[in-house]
């Protein structure tokens, strides 16, 4: 698992797409590219754990990704087009 963290840490679901050979071909997740984009913004603007405020910015992430899944289920349709995507940039 350590060789596939997002941003230096461990997140679920990474999906890891392998050769038989062993050799990686590919990995998609945590989430959706503009679901992840709500925490990397987070993490650019909030880079200091110890600040007084942190937990409770980045709560109010977690708050707002939460709300971008339930709103609709586009991210399902995103997630194939991902998926879709980095499928076809395998080689057979």
């Amino acid at each position: 698992m350590d060789l596939f963290l997002t941003n230096g840490g461990r997140n679920q679901p990474i999906a890891v797409f392998l050769h038989a050979s062993g050799d990686v071909l590919g990995r998609w997740g945590a989430r959706p590219a503009y679901i992840q984009a709500v925490m990397d913004r987070f993490k650019t603007n909030n880079p200091d754990k110890e600040e007084a405020d942190y937990k409770e910015k980045l709560n109010q992430t977690y708050g707002e990704i939460g709300e971008l899944y339930q709103v609709s289920n586009d991210y399902q349709h995103v997630i194939l087009h991902e998926l879709r995507d980095l499928f076809t940039t395998f080689s057979s």
